[in-house]
């Protein structure tokens, strides 16, 4: 796992999907990746949402407190069974971007 502050991750992930879709473009091959803006249970993407709907569109504080739960049981079920098919798992918060799994060597 490798930790990086925000403004150099970004740079990191800039050079990286420049490799990827270079890589790509030589070979035709794919992969998977999986980008999340979540943060640790999901907190970032609460505090995201949190500001948009209910300042901008209104949204009670309790539904959105429960609708979140259900996105993040959501994820549980559907999406994290299926990470450890993804070839590289990208994950930020608005401090670090956590490149957590890379199983291609991209000069990363």
């Amino acid at each position: 796992m490798l930790l990086i502050q925000k403004s150099e991750g970004e740079k990191m992930m800039d050079k990286l999907l420049k490799e990827i879709l270079s890589w790509h473009c030589m070979t035709g091959e794919q992969i998977v990746i999986g980008i999340s803006g979540h943060g640790a249970y999901g907190e970032t993407e609460l505090i995201r949402r949190s500001t948009r709907d209910i300042v901008e569109r209104g949204v009670d504080i309790n539904y959105l407190r429960q609708s979140h739960d259900e996105r993040r049981i959501q994820f549980e079920i559907y999406m994290h069974p299926y990470s450890r098919h993804f070839d590289i798992i990208i994950k930020n918060t608005d401090e670090i971007i956590c490149f957590e799994k890379n199983a291609f060597s991209f000069g990363v």
